[in-house]
């Protein structure tokens, strides 16, 4: 009877590690497929990154699709561009950010300045100029850095942020925004139909793209145009080997219990030769 209940148990035992095992190898190949996912997508902001920026003119001709909707790969977020045309610095938006103090003590909370760009080939967008401390955020403190006339940028093409659960409530009145978002600084919602025709082309419109600057350093040095900078954590190897070498210790495990298990119904069997024990 005991045997039976023994041999109910091992079987319990069995499937109860076939499913466990299963699940962790499961998420073992999951991570490793994650792997090659977050490789091709660094290699592809990598290149982009040290690709020689797109001509003015092919501005206009360019067919992007949002971040959110597309990913990376098949978007054009972080491809280099030239741009040339006018800034509109009536319409500057300042969105509160913080960044690592670099040598000689730039850094900390600022703003990162977005401001209207008309570009020569058309339409507008927003050119985030780079980043000014919390004591330079009004214009009146930089004016040397407010370029007029038509200049030529180089910048990197970005899509605008979204909204979710935790971003900041802007205070426009202050002008203070917490995303990235082009709809957001002009509230589009509320603007004519003309003045969102001079945002959506040709080209990416300029409601869902913007433009991180990277040169030329404006004159007084702010604001500082910082390079796009996307640090991608590729630890999918790890995570792999993790589940993995969970896999193979429920394996051990289910061994050294199956091996207790049948050593232990081994010992409950009778002796078939009573007699020849030895008295004590």
């Amino acid at each position: 009877m005991a045997g039976k209940r023994k041999g109910r148990g091992l079987v319990a035992l069995s499937i109860a590690t076939l499913v466990g095992v299963g699940i962790l190898i499961s998420l073992g190949n999951w991570q490793w497929q994650r792997k090659a996912w977050k490789e091709e997508l660094i290699g592809t902001i990598e290149d982009r990154a040290a690709a020689d920026p797109l001509p003015p003119e092919s501005w206009a001709s360019l067919s992007c699709r949002p971040l959110n909707e597309v990913g990376v790969t098949a978007s054009c977020e972080f491809t280099p561009i030239r741009l040339r045309g006018q800034f509109d610095h009536s319409g500057e938006r300042h969105v509160f950010t913080s960044i690592p103090r670099e040598p000689g003590g730039r850094g900390g909370p600022g703003y990162a300045v977005f401001t209207p760009f008309d570009l020569s080939t058309g339409g507008r967008i927003y050119v985030n100029r780079g980043f000014v401390p919390e004591a330079r955020k009004s214009p009146q403190t930089r004016p040397e850095g407010q370029m007029t006339g038509e200049v030529e940028i180089v910048g990197q093409i970005r899509s605008a942020e979204q909204r979710g659960m935790f971003s900041g409530e802007n205070d426009p009145p202050a002008n203070i925004w917490f995303l990235r978002n082009p709809r957001e600084f002009l509230n589009a919602a509320t603007v004519d139909a003309a003045t969102l025709a001079q945002w959506q082309g040709p080209g990416p419109s300029g409601l869902e793209f913007y433009v991180d600057q990277i040169s030329p350093i404006p004159p007084g040095g702010l604001p500082a145009p910082r390079a796009s900078r996307i640090e991608l954590p590729n630890r999918h190897l790890e995570y792999a080997l993790t589940w993995w070498g969970l896999a193979a210790t429920l394996i051990c495990v289910y061994a050294a219990m199956v091996f207790a298990r049948l050593r232990g119904k081994d010992e409950d069997l009778p002796d078939p030769h009573p007699g020849s024990r030895s008295p004590h």
